[in-house]
């Protein structure tokens, strides 16, 4: 059986130091139906000019690869143009300090080919640092507290909103969801987070536990080093609050409350936040614990 064709997306910035394992991670997974689209946004680095020197000798893919230079625009409208660039059924986006374990693309397709009733699914990723040395198996256990019993329930949409519990590598998606609830909305900086939670609506995602991916930290990850972390509390409550209404019971009550964050981020009451946020913790991990005890 002919495997359908996947995406894998790449968008590029200052990755000059990574990006040939992650375009090798791609070369050497054990799917062949791949197609390779990369775009650096203005790196100031030879990321470009290293990943389209790799590339030029590379016959792995089905399709051939594309790489692209623009001016710097922000990962979330490259996102968008990558996508409007693919043609592949599935796609999956990798950033180019990140890899791809050698079984990460087949797992999750042959998944979403035995299960219609999910458009996409995401998967476990090990967690590395600059050197490629293995710091954990499970990237949103390590980093997020992720509870892979509740991922794997019918509880996901509790899990994923109440304790955000994924890293990037992981996803994999039918391309039609896009045209089902859209791209990746080009006012956040934090646009994974906005795009989950309408998958989420839908209940259309799955987890499978599989490592799929090696997600990297290192001092210069972009989302930690361009925005201070108010900016990204902030920009989260907001996503979390736009989305509030299309929810229901705890999840509804949840998304509302972070109209209190914003109030005390946006005063000087850091203090109150923390407060807070730390008795909001223990209320949602307790919900959690129940919903898992009954799984």
């Amino acid at each position: 059986m002919k495997l359908p064709l996947v995406s894998v997306l790449m968008p590029c910035y200052n990755h000059e130091q990574y990006i040939v394992k992650a375009i090798k991670s791609v070369i050497n997974c054990n799917y062949e139906n791949i197609e390779l689209i990369i775009i650096d946004d203005g790196s100031s680095d030879k990321s470009f000019e290293i990943a389209k020197g790799l590339l030029e000798n590379t016959k792995k893919f089905f399709l051939p690869p594309q790489i692209l230079k623009q001016d710097n625009v922000g990962v979330v409208r490259t996102l968008n143009r990558l996508i409007g660039l693919s043609h592949g059924e599935y796609i999956t986006l990798l950033a180019s300090d990140d890899m791809l374990t050698p079984n990460g693309i087949k797992d999750r397709v042959l998944y979403l080919e035995h299960n219609c009733d999910c458009d996409a699914v995401v998967g476990r990723a090990l967690l590395i640092n600059e050197k490629d040395k293995l710091i954990s198996l499970d990237a949103g256990k390590r980093l997020y507290w992720a509870d892979t019993i509740l991922l794997k329930s019918k509880y996901i949409k509790d899990e994923l909103i109440l304790r955000w519990s994924i890293v990037g590598p992981c996803l994999l998606v039918r391309k039609e969801i896009y045209e089902k609830i859209g791209l990746y909305n080009e006012n956040y900086f934090i646009e994974d987070r906005d795009f989950y939670l309408r998958i989420l609506y839908i209940n259309k995602l799955h987890y499978i536990d599989r490592p799929v991916a090696k997600y990297r930290i290192h001092q210069f990850n972009e989302s930690r080093n361009k925005t201070t972390s108010r900016d990204v509390k902030m920009q989260c409550a907001m996503i979390d609050v736009r989305h509030s209404e299309k929810f229901r019971g705890v999840l509804k009550l949840f998304l509302k409350s972070r109209l209190i964050d914003l109030l005390f981020l946006r005063t000087k009451f850091i203090f109150f936040y923390w407060f807070y946020k730390i008795a909001r913790y223990s209320v949602t991990s307790l919900y959690l614990l129940i919903l898992k005890i009954s799984v």
